[in-house]
């Protein structure tokens, strides 16, 4: 599998996760978002017990994806990048002077 097909295949699935937590069980959003990744697998190992052609295509999309190099490479750094927004500066500056002195 191509690495920009993982990409927009990852984007287009936390994405549409987002706005299943935000519309429906307003959950924070990173607890939302993986209470949803985590339903998903359930259900995706209930249809490999009842469908197995089903899971066969899921299987062979799965195996294809480098997990350890995407994630890695490509999802650490927005998770970095998203996390920073939501940090309160004068908060860490106010907790890193305390620890110093």
């Amino acid at each position: 599998m191509d690495l920009f097909v993982v990409i927009a295949l990852l984007v287009v699935l936390s994405a549409f996760y987002s706005y299943i937590n935000a519309r429906f069980i307003k959950l924070p959003g990173t607890i939302g978002i993986v209470t949803l990744a985590i339903s998903v697998s359930v259900i995706t190992i209930l249809v490999d017990s009842l469908y197995p052609s089903v899971a066969k295509y899921l299987t062979e999309l799965a195996v294809g994806i480098n997990f350890s190099r995407t994630v890695l490479n490509i999802m650490l750094g927005f998770l970095l990048f998203s996390s920073s927004f939501s940090l309160n500066t004068r908060r860490l500056k106010k907790k890193c002077v305390l620890y110093l002195y």
